[in-house]
């Protein structure tokens, strides 16, 4: 048997007696105890329960004769306080309600782990794995083996190599990214559409296919703005004659956007210098060693 202290609140300065009922009963199990007012905390009172009670229990509370309220209380038969509720409270019914879930009220630390799924955890080793200011600050980029600032540099540096100082071009080689740029020479890029059109991507390889780079040569001729010797390869005469060609080349002159039609050719066998020989429509300027005409759509007769 122990002596077990209650709480209960009402109005302050009040003279208050209590009696204790199990909760449903009409058997005083405590009768006309004094309560005594709080120092400290107005309208609290407090009395001392020796009669080894536990379990649910109603209080209530008399000012001389008059009642002064009912309170709901759970007692348990040791020395810790046991507070009473209201009777319709709601603090008493969530009291009521811990109890019969066989709840502390409040919650044991066993009892609050199970309220959150986590009846096998241990808190205290969990809280003890959050690092501390000290582990935080030994993660920091001026210390930490993951993340110092020369390693983010170094990624930095490999970065600017991959895209080029300007952001846009690709380097040669880095490491397993190995990227090169793109080598007209010798690279090729296979195209299934242009402007979402497979017909349009296969008219350009067959016009692309079909015509002649002719590259202008002036070491046995001197080009004039109507005649000029090339690389061509073709034999026969007037192989080109009505065939039409546009210039490719780095000075601008004969303007690359005009289309000249060919008057003339003389081919290896016949030319002296064994150089195909164009002649066209004249042109503003004579075309300079190294100029490309293109011959649009020709045929090698």
């Amino acid at each position: 048997m122990a002596t077990t202290p209650i709480e209960v609140y009402c109005k302050p300065g009040k003279t208050l007696t209590v009696d204790i009922c199990a909760r449903g009963s009409n058997t005083k199990l405590v009768t006309a105890r004094s309560l005594t007012e709080a120092t400290n905390r107005p309208g609290w009172y407090t009395c001392n329960v020796t009669e080894a009670l536990s379990g649910y229990h109603t209080l209530h509370l008399y000012e001389g004769t008059r009642p002064a309220g009912g309170w709901d209380i759970y007692l348990v038969d040791d020395t810790t306080v046991d507070t009473a509720y209201e009777v319709g409270s709601n603090s008493a019914q969530v009291v009521i309600a811990l109890q019969l879930l066989g709840l502390d009220s409040p919650l044991n630390a066993s009892q609050t782990r199970s309220a959150l799924g986590m009846s096998s955890a241990n808190l205290d080793t969990q809280l003890g794995n959050i690092p501390t200011v000290a582990e935080m600050n030994a993660r920091t980029l001026t210390s930490a083996t993951y993340a110092t600032q020369a390693k983010q540099n170094t990624a930095q540096a490999d970065l600017d190599i991959i895209t080029g100082s300007d952001g846009v071009t690709l380097a040669t080689t880095q490491g397993n990214y190995a990227v090169s740029t793109f080598d007209a020479s010798t690279d090729t890029v296979d195209v299934g559409k242009i402007n979402g059109s497979e017909k349009a991507a296969r008219v350009q390889a067959r016009l692309a296919d079909a015509a002649i780079e002719l590259t202008v040569d002036d070491a046995t001729f001197t080009p004039t703005t109507t005649t000029f010797e090339t690389d061509g390869t073709i034999t026969a005469d007037s192989t080109l004659v009505g065939m039409a060609g546009t210039w490719y080349n780095s000075s601008g002159d004969p303007a690359n956007d005009v289309t000249y039609f060919i008057t003339a050719s003389e081919g290896t066998t016949t030319n002296s210098n064994d150089k195909l020989k164009i002649t066209v429509e004249t042109m503003p300027a004579a075309p300079a060693d190294g100029d490309v005409f293109v011959v649009l759509g020709a045929k090698v007769k």
